[in-house]
Formats: C-alpha cells, sequence, structure tokens
C-alpha cells in the first residue's frame, strides 16, 4: 500500500472512532441530563449554579438541564397558566446584549411558526440590587394567539443571567416575574 493510501486510511480510521465517539458521547450525556431534570435536588443544585433567588409565591422549578457550561431552569406557577420563565446561565463568552440580539432573533423565527408577529414594547425595567435589568418586551395582542415575551440579562454576582418569560396575554405574571428577578443574588 503507498504511503499516500496509508495516511488516507487512518485519518478515515480516526475520523470513524471520533464520530463514534461523539455520537455516544451524545447519548450518555444527553440521556443522563433527560433523566435529572425532573428530579427536584438536581434542579436546586442546577438553579444555584445559575443565582442565588426565591421562588414567587405559588411557583415551582418545572425542569432543569445542566450541559456543564450551560444551566437552565424552567419556572411555571402552580396550576394551569400558560406562563414560564425560563432563567439560563453559562453563557459567559456572550455579553448581554449578544445574548439579547439572539432572543430577538430567535423570537422571530417562533413567531413565524406560531403565526404571530412579535411587535417591540417599551422596556420593562427592573431593578436589582442597585442595578437595572432591562428586559425586552414583544408582543402580538391582535393574533389569534396573543403572547408576550419578556427577555434579557440580569447582573448577579456571578455575572449575569438571561431571563426569558413567555405566557399568553392573559396569563403573563408581570408581578411574579419582577418578584423573582429582585430576588436574584
Amino acid at each position: 500500500m503507498s504511503t499516500p493510501a496509508k495516511v488516507a486510511t487512518i485519518v478515515f480510521i480516526l475520523l470513524v472512532v471520533c464520530v463514534a465517539g461523539g455520537i455516544g458521547a451524545l447519548f450518555y450525556y444527553g440521556g443522563k441530563a433527560v433523566r435529572a431534570q425532573n428530579d427536584p435536588a438536581f434542579a436546586k443544585r442546577t438553579a444555584a449554579k445559575i443565582a442565588a433567588f426565591a421562588l414567587p409565591k405559588g411557583y415551582r422549578i418545572k425542569n432543569a438541564v445542566d450541559m456543564g457550561i450551560q444551566q437552565q431552569v424552567d419556572i411555571v406557577p402552580e396550576g394551569d397558566a400558560d406562563f414560564r420563565i425560563s432563567l439560563q446561565g453559562g453563557y459567559s463568552s456572550l455579553d448581554p446584549d449578544t445574548r439579547a440580539q439572539i432572543m430577538g432573533s430567535a423570537l422571530g423565527v417562533a413567531g413565524k411558526a406560531i403565526a404571530c408577529n412579535f411587535v417591540s414594547q417599551p422596556d420593562d425595567d427592573v431593578t436589582v440590587g442597585g442595578s437595572v435589568a432591562k428586559l425586552h418586551v414583544r408582543a402580538c395582542p391582535g393574533s389569534a394567539l396573543p403572547f408576550r415575551i419578556e427577555a434579557g440579562a440580569v447582573p448577579v454576582r456571578s455575572g449575569s443571567v438571561l431571563v426569558t418569560a413567555l405566557g399568553s396575554v392573559a396569563d403573563f405574571d408581570t408581578s411574579g416575574l419582577h418578584a423573582l428577578i429582585r430576588s436574584m443574588r
């Protein structure tokens, strides 16, 4: 076998091993994340990695995901309200404005998927420990599914947390969202 053929064979074998290893790692860590996401103790540990905060009265952590470099918890009210607050941490390489721009782009795509033309609303400013957290607000009150979304970076001791609140206009709980944000440290 010629030298170029040997090199090509070795490179091919290495690629197969890397792809197989990557797929195996994805199944292992992905399966581990799915199994843990509904465990209350896991949810508390994951939430603590994001920030110290107090759940508003009548709220609970629905699920949590910890992928090592990024963590997320979803907080929902008890009952049937169509409202959810998502806290994401671990974005140390992205500044808060870049994260907000990414969220805005994602809203455009999501809006098209649910036939909701999100329109910018006045920002929602929440004071947290002397700093102002600016939440960018988008809503589509005139659509068949009137939604409201507020998203922005909230300053905490460890950096910042990306907060996203989503719900129907009727169920959107601004006071619960503000209570959660004000409790963050």
